[in-house]
């Protein structure tokens, strides 16, 4: 992450937090706001959201050009989001701690769904995490054929480090774009409707009333994203449902433009909140009065 000027603003105020553009590790990936940048007593600390890289910026009344050089000589953080070959966390267990699965609970997530989804948790990170697979062709004896590209890990509710984000992604460096996938019980390719969420408990939650959906986990729509949503299960575009909150209406309505101008039927569900937050029967409802 490479750091300029208007990343150490004096005239902040301390735990002010601002948003700027992507950061050198990601650039190129989106044209919103990534980073977020906030001025503590000591220094700044700066993470971005798209590659979950985060530093620390010693202030010490520093001048910034005397940060920027303490910036370049600091000790990167020995967590790595981009690894050659992706793994889930050493201590991944799928035995999750009583806080992780009220967590879960409160969303009427499932045992059912976590051991599907085979969710669990790192003690290390202290997240649940998401197993991310990239899904193959389905094979009628063996099943789906699935890769590992990522995980993703959301904090416990009950964290309120607020300098620590709710989601962090990591991805295998060869691959750009990560996507939570969420297949129903029983969902045939002749299933038409795709639903589009952020986030994998909004995922789940939607599969679980019967529809295949995907978490984008991104700020932004991917070309590859908009790639297979033109081929669709049946290898002519799908018809795309996009739910997220109302905080995020205007980038669901990008995202509906950018999936029109490809070809891609599309609609935006619009609720106050994300799927996650609603009941299995207004779930169903929402997505069977949009399509």
């Amino acid at each position: 992450m490479s750091i300029n000027e208007s990343y150490v603003d004096y005239s902040m105020d301390v735990d002010q937090s601002v948003r700027r553009r992507e950061c050198d590790n990601c650039v190129g990936m989106g044209n919103s706001q990534a980073v977020q940048v906030t001025r503590k007593a000591d220094g700044f600390l700066i993470y971005c959201f798209r590659c979950v890289k985060s530093y620390f910026i010693p202030d010490g009344n520093a001048s910034p050009s005397q940060v920027k050089t303490m910036y370049k000589q600091r000790t990167k953080k020995k967590f790595d989001s981009k690894p050659v070959v992706v793994k889930l966390p050493e201590d991944f267990t799928e035995k999750l701690p009583p806080l992780a699965l009220v967590d879960l609970y409160d969303y009427e997530v499932t045992d059912k769904d976590i051991k599907w989804f085979r969710v669990g948790w790192s003690n290390e990170h202290q997240r649940i995490i998401f197993p991310l697979y990239k899904y193959g062709k389905f094979d009628s004896e063996t099943g789906w054929a699935v890769k590992l590209t990522g995980w993703a890990g959301k904090k416990l509710s009950s964290d309120d480090n607020k300098d620590k984000p709710k989601w962090s992604i990591v991805r295998q460096r060869d691959t750009k774009h990560v996507r939570f996938i969420a297949v129903p019980d029983g969902w045939m390719a002749s299933s038409h409707t795709i639903v589009l969420v952020e986030d994998p408990i909004s995922a789940m939650r939607v599969s679980d009333a019967g529809f295949l959906t995907i978490a984008l986990l991104t700020t932004y729509l991917p070309d590859e994203m908009i790639t297979l949503l033109k081929r669709g299960p049946r290898e002519d575009p799908a018809n795309v449902l996009i739910w997220l909150d109302d905080d995020a209406w205007d980038k669901a309505v990008k995202y509906m433009g950018k999936l029109g101008a490809n070809g891609v039927p599309s609609k935006v569900i619009h609720t106050n909140k994300d799927p996650k937050a609603y009941g299995q029967d207004r779930i169903y409802q929402e997505v069977m009065n949009a399509k």
